[in-house]
């Protein structure tokens, strides 16, 4: 069971119950303007890409545009850096890098905040050239790739 840390208790308690439908409509309509580490970071639009995706790191690895210029001539297949929560499915000829971040808070309060440490993957992933796009043209990009969900 996983479980977060409340502000009033160093000791962590259940995790909220929340679906990924409700969190996505958290996203999409938030209470507060979302902010990245400051509040003068505000994420630009679009912040959520799509709500209902079957396989999340399919979608990423297939169908979602990168920014990064496209070689010229274009190779078949560009490197790109993919960050798990959780030990990844293995993948043949691909190596797993294991980091540990001390990042995982346990105590809030305000002369004795705390932090665990937790393990991260890291995955290089070859995806198709035909994804990438210049970063000029990334922004549209992604909302059309938005927009695709709203369609169907």
């Amino acid at each position: 069971m996983t479980t977060w840390p409340t502000p009033c208790s160093p000791s962590p308690s259940p995790a909220p119950k929340a679906t990924p439908r409700a969190i996505a409509h958290a996203l999409q309509h938030p209470h507060w303007a979302p902010y990245l580490g400051r509040r003068s970071c505000v994420p630009d639009e679009p912040f959520l890409l799509r709500a209902h995706v079957a396989d999340p790191v399919n979608e990423l690895r297939h169908r979602v545009p990168l920014s990064r210029e496209p070689a010229r001539p274009a190779p078949e297949t560009v490197p790109v850096t993919f960050l798990y929560e959780q030990a990844p499915t293995p993948v043949p000829d691909t190596e797993v890098d294991t980091l540990t971040a001390n990042d995982y808070p346990v105590s809030f309060a305000q002369h004795r905040r705390g932090h665990r440490t937790r393990r991260i993957y890291r995955v290089e992933h070859r995806l198709a050239h035909t994804l990438t796009c210049p970063s000029r043209q990334l922004t549209d990009q992604l909302i059309a790739y938005c927009l695709e969900e709203n369609a169907a």
